[in-house]
């Protein structure tokens, strides 16, 4: 895990927490909670009329792309009227603001950080998915159970589980498909004679399909002065005209900083298997228990016949419960010699994950029980799940085995 980065809320006891732990680490600030601390600061200053004025100014500071745009936007507001008039804002903003503007100014954050991850909002969502959906109705279930829906959408977009259209570029494969989607619909809109090669390094010239505006890309970075890109760095249609009509830069070009974001990658590292270590210190492949099946009920025997003899042992066992208030002692120590000879050979039938055993359930549940169990064969790395949890996970529908992304 890079501990080298962070993004908090602006709190300085947590800033103060990580910095002094994590030593040279970087502390930033998320956007979402910036943008709420001024906007509640305000309101409570009862800046009805200037609000939005002096948040607007504040933006712009917020985005400089360079030191000497944050200089600009800052002599901005303090010339305007609301800076001179009101001495609190003045002495809010040169005490609390200014002083940490390393931690909320865009041009001062490594560029790393910026691709789609400029708030805690996503976080925060997923935290509080965890609480309100996974712990509150699965409160016997293993957390590994979260890792699921991760674990299928990396299976569904290997090269093993799709087949891909013609055209769709090389680079494009084995890839998110949210990215290889969003790419798509970009790619090729931009013809070579919009394109101008400039002489100063890796930069280029890019109209707008209106033809009116000049984009600046520049693909060492890779950057381009579009709002599109600012807004989540993922290449939009300037950059992919470049690199569909310059074959000298494509996606290899670009730096590793940018293309190994885990937002542009599949995670094969679900395929390859754990290795363990021995007592003797040797490293040895995984072992996996094999699942028992060999006593499971037939899929082609009689569900009904199922259901009746279940019912049966069901209600002679609620007898025997009855009667065991009137037997003596010597009776219920033959009995429970027997209950406990049966119980063994009962364990004995059942199919079992590992070591936990599957409750057997409708047709479909037992579907489904048997896909996770087929991904704990293909993919080592997965760990085994209680009976209830591969029960009471949502049911993945029934898709077709290649898909084409178009």
């Amino acid at each position: 895990m890079d501990t080298t980065i962070f993004h908090v809320d602006f709190d300085g006891r947590i800033i103060s927490s990580l910095e002094s732990v994590f030593t040279g680490s970087d502390v930033y600030t998320c956007d979402f909670h910036r943008e709420q601390a001024w906007q509640r600061w305000l309101k409570k200053r009862d800046y009805k009329d200037s609000k939005e004025e002096i948040l607007t100014l504040l933006r712009s500071i917020a985005e400089s792309e360079s030191e000497e745009d944050y200089e600009t936007s800052v002599e901005k507001l303090r010339s305007s009227q609301h800076y001179t008039r009101h001495k609190e804002l003045e002495n809010w903003l040169e005490k609390f603001w200014f002083p940490q503007k390393k931690r909320w100014v865009y041009f001062y954050r490594k560029r790393s950080l910026n691709i789609r991850i400029r708030t805690t909002n996503g976080v925060e969502a997923q935290h509080s998915v965890l609480k309100r959906k996974y712990l509150k109705n699965l409160q016997f279930c293993k957390i590994t159970m979260l890792l699921y829906p991760y674990i299928k959408k990396n299976v569904e977009n290997m090269p093993e589980s799709k087949q891909y259209a013609e055209g769709i570029p090389n680079f494009l494969k084995n890839r998110p498909r949210q990215f290889v989607l969003h790419s798509m619909k970009r790619y090729g809109l931009i013809p070579d004679d919009d394109i101008e090669s400039l002489p100063e390094g890796d930069l280029f010239h890019v109209k707008s399909e209106t033809g009116t505006t000049l984009y600046l890309c520049d693909m060492a970075k890779p950057s381009c002065s579009c709002l599109d890109f600012k807004k989540t760095y993922w290449l939009y249609k300037h950059l992919l005209g470049v690199m569909q009509h310059y074959p000298a830069y494509d996606w290899d070009t670009l730096p590793v900083e940018y293309t190994s974001q885990p937002c542009f990658l599949i995670d094969m590292e679900l395929t390859e298997p754990k290795c363990t270590t021995s007592d003797s210190g040797t490293t040895e492949p995984p072992s996996i228990s094999p699942v028992k099946h060999e006593n499971t009920v037939n899929e082609n025997s009689s569900t009904c016949d199922e259901t009746h003899y279940r019912t049966k042992v069901l209600n002679s066992l609620k007898t025997l419960q009855n009667n065991a208030f009137s037997m003596d002692a010597a009776t219920l120590k033959l009995l429970s010699i027997k209950l406990e000879d049966m119980s063994k050979e009962a364990q004995s039938q059942i199919p079992r994950l590992g070591n936990l055993p599957l409750r057997r359930r409708r047709t479909k549940s037992s579907t489904f029980a048997q896909k996770i169990l087929s991904w704990t064969r293909t993919f080592p790395i997965i760990e085994p799940l209680s009976h209830k949890t591969v029960f009471r996970l949502k049911r993945i529908p029934q898709s077709k085995k290649t898909e084409k992304v178009t």
